[in-house]
């Protein structure tokens, strides 16, 4: 594969940061706690986002099943724990951190 060489450098950053990402929930994933799985992602997502104001996660619940390797019903299920544990907050639908 050629890679342009104006890109390079985006394209070996971006690669890193995927590598640097899967080294992060590798672990995660591979635990049975469902909330742990979801909770390490959401506090990943927010965590790349430097804010401390409640953070709008702006996944689908398909989407954050796909990232952990869950069922949606058990993301929807999971996330609705969660809101009962006040470790999330759900409005409208969407999930805040």
């Amino acid at each position: 594969m050629d890679i342009p060489p104006n890109t390079a450098p985006l394209y070996w950053w971006c690669t890193f940061i995927g590598i640097y990402n899967k080294s992060i929930m590798a672990p995660v994933i591979s635990c049975n706690d469902s909330q742990r799985r979801i909770m390490t992602l959401l506090e990943f997502i927010k965590e790349n986002e430097m804010t401390n104001d409640k953070f709008p996660i702006d996944l689908t619940r398909q989407q954050v099943a796909d990232l952990t390797g869950l069922r949606v019903e058990t993301v929807i299920r999971t996330i609705k724990d969660l809101e009962s544990q006040k470790q999330v907050q759900i409005k409208k639908g969407k999930v805040f951190l």
